[in-house]
């Protein structure tokens, strides 16, 4: 039986592995180079895609906050519930399966946002750009 105000339960709660990844994790973090390189890297990939999306008028919006993002399907910016209705769900769904397709791994639900992190190089961003070029393409045909 839970003892206390709050209860918390999941898969991996408590796992000596998941604790140890996570604590070697945040101890990396406390690099603060390591947030200018996913700035950079997360920026990178911003002017890549507006461009692409200013192109060819893509009805898209790009939201961003360090290196936490999103690409929303939808004529005008998405700032609440009400317009979050209309986001495009099913030309994402194209886009993120022909992304899946070429090895890009986006989240699979048009309302979720996406990370870059130290890993992902600048050649990396750059084919990423590229392969979100033709997904658009895919999602807008």
């Amino acid at each position: 039986m839970p003892e206390g105000d709050v209860y918390q339960a999941g898969t991996f709660s408590g796992n000596p592995v998941t604790m140890t990844g996570g604590i070697q994790t945040l101890k990396a973090l406390a690099d603060p180079q390591l947030y200018k390189i996913m700035e950079e890297r997360a920026a990178a990939l911003f002017s890549g895609l507006k461009a692409v999306i200013e192109k060819h008028s893509y009805p898209v919006q790009l939201a961003r906050e360090g290196s936490m993002f999103g690409i929303v399907f939808s004529k005008t910016p998405v700032k609440n519930f009400e317009h979050s209705k209309s986001i495009d769900a099913a030309a994402y769904a194209k886009f993120f399966h022909h992304l899946l397709d070429n090895g890009v791994y986006m989240p699979p639900s048009a309302f979720d946002a996406a990370l870059i992190s130290v890993a992902h190089s600048p050649d990396d961003i750059a084919s990423t750009v590229d392969k979100m070029q033709n997904a658009f393409k895919f999602a807008f045909a």
